[in-house]
Order: C-alpha cells, then structure tokens, then sequence
C-alpha cells in the first residue's frame, strides 16, 4: 500500500481552452475515460473495451477468477477550503492488488467566478500517464479550483475529484461518519471487517477504533477485529478539536459446527442412530446444539442426537445457538428407512442401442424394461421428447399412448425424439433411452386399387405418407426395381421397366439406411420397409 499527494501552484493552470465543469467525489470507471464534461480526454486516448470468448455448457461451467482491482483505501473529503499561502495536500492511499506500477493524468480547471467571469477551462498538466508523486496545492490567488486525478494500473482504473474553494479566513466545517457498519451485536468467529466513510472538508480530523475504550488503530477506513472471549465494545470517532462523530458495535463470540455425521443412514424400524455434530467454541461463546427433524425442534442442548427408525425418510439439522439466538448456519444429514437396496434394470425392449425407425401412426412398438426393486419401493416414470407420458407406474409403454398434454408420437414425424424412463425408489435410481425416428413409410391397405398391365412401361401410383425421393419400390416377388416419376410425402408414380408374370404382387418401400441403422424391434442391417399389393394382368381388357 503506497500513498500518494498531488500538489500543484495555480499559475499552472492559465492556459486558454475549452470545456465545463464536473461533479464531486469518489466514482470507480471499467475504463479510462474521464466523465463527459467538454473537457479534453486524459493522455489523449480512451478506455478499451473487453474479450469475446465461448460460453461452456452448463455443466462445464467453472466461475471465472477475479481481476484484480484498484481501490481507494483513504481519499481527503472532496470539498476543501484554502486561504491565501495554503498548501494543501490533496492525496490518496491506494490498494493495488494489480502488481502492476500506477500511472496518474491530472487535470485542473478554475470554474467561472467573479474575479475570472470566464474561467479556465479544464486541462491536463504534468506527464501523461506519468507517476503519482506527491504534490501539493499551493493557494496563490483568490480563485477556486478543481482537481481530478484518473489512475490506472493494468485494465483497473480509478478517478477522484476534489473542489478547492477560496476563503478569505479560517472556516472549520464538522466531522462527520457518513456511512458505516451497521450497528447492532456482531458474533465472530474468527474475524470481521468494520468500515466507516468520513467526511473531513478541512482535513482537520483524527480518527480513532477503540476496544472497550483502548485505541487500537488510527485508521480513517476500517478496522478488522479479531475473535475473542467475552462481550466487547469496538467504537470509531473522528474529532476535529471542536467537532466530531462516533460509532459503535457489540462484539461477542462466536461458536461453529465443524462437522457432522453421519450424512446419511438406513435406518431399520424402532433401530436407534446417533447424529453427532462437532461444535467448535474456542472463544467460550457459550453455544449449545439445537436439532431438528423435517424443520422441528426435536433436541436442545447436547451435540449427540439419538434417532429412532420409523421406517420413513427425515431430513436432520444441527445449528449452533446461544439461548433463543440462531446462528443462521444449518448443517444437514438424511435418515432413511430400513436399508435400502439399488434399483437396475435387467433388460429393455427393444434391446438394441441403435436408432429406431417407426411409420407415422404405427401401433405395434411398445418400449419396456424388466428390472430388479427387492424392496418394491420403486416408481417408474415416462418420458417422451423431455415431456411425461401417461405411464407413470408401468414397466412398459406403447409410444402412441398420449402425453399428459395431449401430444402422440406422430407430431415428431420426420425428426428423432428421445424415449426415456426413469426407475426411482427416492435414493436410487436407473434410466433408459431410446432414440426414435418417425419417418418409416406406409402405403394405404385398400391402395393401389384395380388390376394393372403387366408389359414394360405400364404406369400406375402408390399411395400413403411418409415417402421420400430416396425410396426403393420394388416388386417383391419378382425382385423388379420400379422406376419412380413422381414422389410427394403421401403418393410415388411409377412405371414397369419390365414385363412381368401376371397375378398379384408385394410392392415393397425399401428406405436407404445404412448397415448401422435398425428397425423397431430388430437388430443388424434391416432395412425399413412398407409393404402393399398390385395384381398385374396381360389381358388388356383389365388394363387400367
């Protein structure tokens, strides 16, 4: 910690420029930009804004570490009062966790007044960028003025501003604390921080901690106290010799649990567990143990709290109190009941890991699992596209049952959704996904209708959804690729590129799959496929 004084002669500062005025006291800026004010910019540059990056996933992510900061420690009142031949020192006492050397612009200006009705408008002097040696006010006219002071070390920045008003005699303005602690009773355990904000324009005043009357430091800012036995005043005063203000605190110890076991148990009926908790009181605080159960008050006093098993789960707390005082700090274990065994599963339907292919509206797939509960406590739940389904308690689940909220299987049709159950009895738990795709095709039961022509270059359609430009057709008996003409999701027009026997024949949708890919309910390189029947005749009087 370094502190440094400006001092400046008012001859400096007549030099002809442009600009207004500014406000009073302390500011701290994300940059080094001086305040809008007409004014030149300091060392004739701006602040820089920051770094772009990549957000981590959520369960990636990890809390940045803190930049290091500037911060006053201890500045003079921003309103000062001087008369002819003063020296003022108007300086600072700075903590810089930076590690980096400060760099300090000043700027003055003398505002509009009646012996200068225009003024000096607001300009840097000394270096740009330069040290933070001390200097001084030196009061030389009847003139005020106006300092301000932009500090940076690495990417922190700090400003101040002091108003410097001229009089004509001695003007002692009060002492006064205008922010602290609050008051009241403080516990510490090991050590806190008290902080006041003084106000001293005349720079007059002293300031003193005390600890039940005995002064300990002569700090202006803050004082740290540290834990001790025993009920203690800490107080802090300032005082000018015909002013001053004053501030006090109660301080008593503090107790702490350090520990707590055990976190959890299984617990059998009418079985007894004891919950110990580690009080640690070096300082004599006087606390005890207080103990709860699911929030209620079931122990005062002792830090062993014996539990009985009711074959339920409980929730059990331990805090640190003194009489009716809370130390606001719970510690927590679990009580279950009788020991609990794992929950798995066994097998699933379909078993396969691969995606699953399934037509818009197929009814004939049903997701399952068989599963190990020894103690019949657990409870299933379904979950298809992130949303619940209406198979709560089941161990199997046919995937066009509704969801909760009303939403089938078939409003994914054309994209994969995530099949899911969840297998829990409160402390344990397995899971199962599946990934299903709604896209296989299906051709109408009734359709194709009539006979066709069985010569080469006979046309006719085929009709259902789910079709796509990528499709197969063949005729399955004969294994004949028919050549597509037209392909919409719900109707494909087709040609024979060749003769074939008369009678009827399988169509066949073939989906173009790779060898990794699966059906619903098989296993290996099977191919996805609709299935509908055509009767060819090489009458032409049947001929469509």
């Amino acid at each position: 910690m370094r502190t440094y004084f400006l001092a400046l002669g008012a001859v400096c500062c007549l030099v002809s420029c442009t600009g207004g005025g500014g406000g009073g006291g302390l500011t701290t800026t994300p940059s080094m930009t001086p305040p809008t004010d007409g004014g030149t910019d300091p060392g004739g540059s701006t602040g820089g804004g920051g770094g772009g990056g990549t957000t981590p996933a959520p369960d990636e992510y990890t809390v940045p570490a803190p930049v290091p900061q500037l911060a006053f420690d201890q500045v003079p009142s921003s309103t000062l009062y001087a008369r002819d031949a003063d020296a003022i020192p108007l300086g600072f006492t700075l903590n810089n966790p930076t590690g980096e050397t400060p760099k300090c612009n000043w700027f003055m200006e003398i505002p509009p007044q009646a012996s200068m009705p225009s003024g000096i408008a607001k300009q840097q002097f000394g270096t740009v960028n330069g040290n933070c040696d001390p200097f001084v006010h030196n009061q030389i006219s009847q003139l005020d003025f106006r300092y301000w002071v932009y500090i940076s070390a690495g990417s922190s920045t700090l400003e101040y501003q002091w108003d410097v008003t001229y009089v004509s005699s001695a003007v002692n303005t009060a002492v006064s604390i205008s922010s602290a602690t609050d008051s009241g009773t403080y516990r510490v355990y090991d050590s806190k921080l008290f902080s006041v904000v003084v106000d001293d324009r005349d720079q007059d005043g002293t300031c003193s901690w005390k600890i039940d009357g005995v002064e300990v430091s002569t700090s202006c800012v803050n004082y740290t106290i540290s834990a001790a036995s025993g009920t203690r005043t800490l107080s802090f005063e300032i005082a000018d010799g015909s002013t001053g203000d004053s501030k006090s605190w109660t301080i008593k110890p503090a107790a702490k649990i350090t520990g707590f076991t055990p976190a959890s148990a299984n617990i059998a009926n009418g079985a007894s567990q004891a919950f110990v908790a580690t009080l640690s009181d070096a300082n004599s605080s006087g606390a005890t143990c207080e103990f709860r159960k699911d929030n209620v008050v079931v122990q005062s006093g002792s830090c062993t709290y014996n539990y009985t098993g009711d074959g339920a789960m409980h929730t059990i707390t331990v805090e640190a109190v003194y009489g009716a005082e809370h130390s606001g700090t719970l510690s927590t274990a679990y009580a279950y009941g009788p020991a609990n065994n794992p929950v798995s599963f066994d097998s699933f339907t379909p078993s396969h890991t691969g995606v699953m292919y399934f037509a818009p509206g197929e009814t004939s797939n049903t997701f399952g699992v068989t599963y190990t509960d020894v103690d019949g406590d657990a409870q299933f739940k379904w979950y298809l596209g992130g949303v619940e389904v209406d198979c709560d308690v089941s161990s199997s689940c046919t995937y066009t049952n509704p969801l909760k909220n009303g939403i089938q299987l078939d409003n994914f049709a054309g994209s994969s959704v995530v099949v899911k159950v969840v297998l829990s009895d409160g402390q344990y738990s397995a899971s199962k996904t599946w990934l299903a795709h709604i896209d296989r095709a299906e051709i109408n039961e009734n359709l194709p209708a009539g006979t066709k022509c069985n010569a080469s270059g006979t046309e006719f359609w085929i009709y259902g959804r789910g079709f796509e430009s990528t499709d197969t057709i063949t005729l399955q008996n004969q294994n004949v690729v028919l050549t597509k003409l037209y392909t919409s999701d719900n109707a494909v027009k087709v040609k024979l590129p060749q003769s074939v026997s008369p009678g009827m024949q399988k169509v066949r949708i073939v989906k173009a799959y790779n060898a990794n890919q699966t059906l619903s309910g098989n296993t290996g390189s099977t191919v996805d496929t609709a299935f509908g029947f055509v009767t060819f005749t090489n009458a032409s009087q049947y001929c469509q």
